[in-house]
């Protein structure tokens, strides 16, 4: 479960990135303003840990790499990596559900 939102903190940051508007490239601007998102994103996420093998590690980092080498610029972390592979085979495993499973889901959602 996530704290309450530091907006004092929110605002320090908005104030020196519009600062540094004139001062820095777009690109820089776009990173910064990613890292602020996804500091609040990360504050919103339980963290859980895993035991894999070192083939299956090592599967998953060259798997990041690929993805960092599609997304030129962008850092594609081993979490990064291992959270797109389960989005993706947990949308491809919940197309299979029965009706009844359907419903379980949505069950555990509320």
């Amino acid at each position: 479960m996530a704290g309450p939102i530091d907006l004092d903190r929110q605002r320090r940051i908005r104030a020196i990135v519009t600062d540094a508007v004139q001062t820095v490239s777009p690109e820089t601007m776009t990173r910064a303003l990613d890292h602020e998102r996804r500091e609040d994103r990360m504050a919103a996420r339980d963290q859980i840990a895993f035991r894999f093998e070192q083939e299956l590690i090592t599967r998953l980092d060259h798997h990041g790499q690929v993805m960092g080498s599609r997304m030129r610029g962008i850092k594609v972390s081993r979490a990064d990596a291992v959270r797109t592979l389960l989005y993706d085979a947990l949308d491809r495993a919940e197309l299979d559900y029965t009706d009844a499973e359907k419903a379980l889901l949505t069950d555990s959602d509320s």
